[in-house]
């Protein structure tokens, strides 16, 4: 099974690039990533610390999502979580 890698420092853009799938979990949390003009520019970490979301949780959510493929709508590969090792805290 192939793994994919979804960094947190990915911009919005790329990640739903690779993975159109993972747009369903903006939706679902509320997040108007998806579409804005800003997705190419920000980071998956940063969007989840301006929407207040865990980061954690939201990558593990992404990840999931990634394993989806968008026409068959079933799981085809596993998805990993790579954080970033520095704190956004003190930014």
């Amino acid at each position: 099974m192939e793994r994919h890698h979804i960094d947190d420092d990915l911009t919005v853009t790329q990640l739903l690039r690779r993975w159109p799938p993972a747009a369903a979990v903006f939706v679902r949390r509320g997040m108007a990533c998806v579409g804005c003009s800003m997705a190419p520019f920000e980071t998956l970490a940063e969007v989840a610390s301006v929407y207040g979301q865990d980061p954690a949780g939201f990558l593990v959510e992404l990840a999931r999502a990634a394993e989806t493929e968008p026409e068959l709508g079933r799981t085809s590969a596993v998805a990993t979580v790579r954080p970033r090792e520095k704190s956004l805290k003190g930014r």
